[in-house]
């Protein structure tokens, strides 16, 4: 799994329609000039830049530092994560940024290294860092997107691509159409999911979206195309005593309120029962010393 520091321009778009909308035609125009200029800047910078990798079954993620070339590799669970919202004020008035921070340590060097993710709101921030934290330990078919086939024994293959494209608007309408042949959807809703569709110009976003994704990306290291490489079953690594700890205890927020906030469910998992977080802390310590 890769992650870049930068968005699509179907997240750009999605924002900018319904607010260009509301301000009539000439800001529609003006803010998807706006969102063209941001997927143009985005093309070239994928272009020179490479992306982070995410191992599940090393549990290991992999940054290369930009000046030296240098793969630098680091465990999973020393990776650092937060959420920034900053604002601002500039001649087209107050705007307001959300982004995703990623730090790794170089555990030779000490280097810190940084990604920022940026995202349209600070919940989404949030759950591009949950989307990663549910492949890296569960599996691409954790992941919240991967439910359109609940009884189906595998995922429709188109569900795995890691990019949207004119499949995530076919996927969206065969669930659309499932939803009301099983009576979880009426027709006005039908109704306006096309009327919606028809007026932010049906498959155009999505085709813009996925002729940008294959723009190509920076040619990745071989150091990191080495490190890449699947392992064998038995040789994948298990997590430490202190994340299952941690697993349990935010696997029993979310049985208790599976509609609560994934972040507030965060929060508490970070201090989970006494006994068993100090018999996990203990454990590592051992480890750590032999």
């Amino acid at each position: 799994m890769s992650a870049s520091p930068h968005h699509s321009f179907l997240a750009d778009y999605r924002i900018a329609l319904p607010a260009g909308l509301l301000i009539g035609i000439p800001g529609w125009l003006g803010l998807t000039a706006l969102s063209y200029i941001s997927l143009r800047q985005d093309v070239r910078a994928r272009r020179r830049q490479c992306p982070v990798r995410f191992h599940r079954q090393r549990r290991e993620v992999c940054f290369i530092d930009s000046h030296s070339g240098k793969a630098v590799i680091v465990p999973w669970e020393s990776v650092t994560a937060w959420v920034a919202t900053s604002s601002g004020a500039t001649e087209y008035g107050a705007m307001t940024h959300h982004n995703l921070g990623i730090a790794v340590e170089d555990p030779e060097t000490g280097d810190l290294y940084t990604l920022a993710i940026g995202g349209p709101t600070a919940a989404i921030a949030a759950g591009l860092w949950e989307a990663i934290r549910q492949y890296m330990e569960h599996g691409p078919t954790a992941l919240a997107g991967l439910r359109r086939s609940e009884t189906a024994a595998t995922p429709d293959p188109r569900e795995l691509l890691p990019y949207d494209g004119v499949h995530t608007f076919e996927l969206r309408r065969e669930r659309l159409h499932r939803e009301y042949r099983d009576g979880e959807r009426g027709p006005v809703f039908v109704f306006f999911w096309y009327v919606w569709h028809l007026v932010t110009l049906w498959k155009v976003p999505f085709m813009i979206s996925e002729w940008e994704y294959r723009q190509g990306r920076a040619p990745l290291p071989q150091a990191m195309r080495a490190w890449s490489q699947p392992l064998p079953r038995e040789q994948w690594a298990e997590p430490s005593a202190l994340l299952l700890c941690v697993r349990k205890h935010l696997a029993e927020l979310e049985r208790r309120n599976p509609r609560g906030d994934f972040a507030a469910h965060y929060r508490q998992a970070r201090a989970p029962p006494s006994r068993s977080y100090r018999r996990a802390r203990s454990a590592r310590r051992r480890r750590a010393e032999r």
